[in-house]
């Protein structure tokens, strides 16, 4: 995968993500059929706190453990796939911090914004920064771009089905 197609991906599931909670009400924001469910604002929180915590690490991961980022890209490409469950770390978990998609919205823009403007900054080599995810191992920043359209993209999911469940609010 290009920069360019990391870029287009994000592009992508951002554009996904804004027409999934373009309509949310406020009842629909912090609704959750069970206590082990995530609201659809807890999800668009997570997303938040992932782009952020994705983006300040990388930034500062070394080149270290490139050999093991090799065939990962296969991997990525099923992040949508929701069959498995991944816990979230306890750094990217919500807490109820945004009362409404509008807010939440913007933050994600502004944090997608940094993300992009680091990665597109001249002199940036994505491969020189490497991290490991809980799931997949060593991962460079390329492989991390692509895992956050994916992410995002999985989420949106999660919201499409939660929206689906019987007793979703249909009105405020």
């Amino acid at each position: 995968m290009s920069l360019d197609d990391a870029i287009a991906q994000l592009a992508q599931s951002d554009a996904e993500l804004r027409a999934a909670m373009g309509s949310v009400t406020g009842t629909q924001w912090i609704w959750r059929p069970d206590a082990d469910v995530w609201s659809i604002g807890e999800i668009a929180e997570h997303l938040v706190l992932v782009e952020r915590g994705i983006l300040s690490r990388l930034r500062l991961a070394p080149s270290e453990g490139i050999e093991k980022t090799d065939g990962k890209e296969k991997i990525l490409r099923h992040l949508t796939n929701r069959t498995r469950r991944i816990q979230a770390p306890a750094r990217v978990l919500p807490s109820g911090k945004y009362g409404n998609a509008a807010v939440c919205l913007a933050d994600l823009a502004l944090a997608r914004a940094e993300t992009l403007a680091w990665v597109q900054a001249p002199g940036t080599d994505l491969r020189q920064h490497v991290m490991p995810h809980l799931a997949f191992g060593e991962l460079h920043g390329l492989q991390w771009l692509q895992l956050l359209g994916g992410h995002t993209m999985r989420h949106v999911l999660q919201m499409r089905d939660l929206m689906a469940l019987p007793g979703f609010p249909v009105v405020d």
